[in-house]
């Protein structure tokens, strides 16, 4: 997992609680304090984070709803999804996106793990024009909408 490495000496100098997608947490070196599961509402500061699970990327991936500002990880990226192993995890991860995110409110801006953000607005619009194609089926990997 790309985004693991190094985690027990961050958490450490940190010296605070760790948590973790809880379909991710297998991968962690240790176990984490919590489990971080679908539609959960927790708290920091003032701050309501909503979490949804989006497997795909990886079997625990989870985005953060924060007002209107969503935080993709690898899951969603301007013009197209976050990398994936196979066709499956394609699959799925299309799936958490159609089903999970292209619901929720239009205007809402995306902040995805790597490089600049969108708005699922456009990025629906993005996905309609590469739905309307026809795709192998053995498609993964890097892909891009249109």
């Amino acid at each position: 997992m790309d985004h693991i490495y190094g985690y027990s000496e961050v958490l450490n100098a940190l010296k605070t609680d760790s948590g973790i997608g809880e379909h991710d947490a297998n991968a962690l070196p240790t176990e984490p304090d919590y489990k971080i599961i679908d539609g959960q509402v927790f708290s920091i500061g003032n701050l309501k984070i909503k979490a949804i699970h989006t497997p795909g990327h990886t079997p625990g991936s989870t985005c953060f709803l924060i007002n209107k500002q969503l935080f993709t990880g690898d899951t969603l990226f301007p013009g197209g999804p976050g990398k994936t192993q196979t066709p499956e995890n394609f699959r799925q991860i299309v799936q958490s996106i159609t089903e999970k995110l292209f619901t929720l409110d239009d205007s809402i801006q995306f902040h995805p793990g790597h490089g600049e953000g969108s708005t699922l607005s456009k990025s629906l619009a993005e996905f309609k024009i590469f739905k309307s194609k026809s795709h192998d089926t053995s498609l993964c990997g890097d892909v891009e909408w249109a």
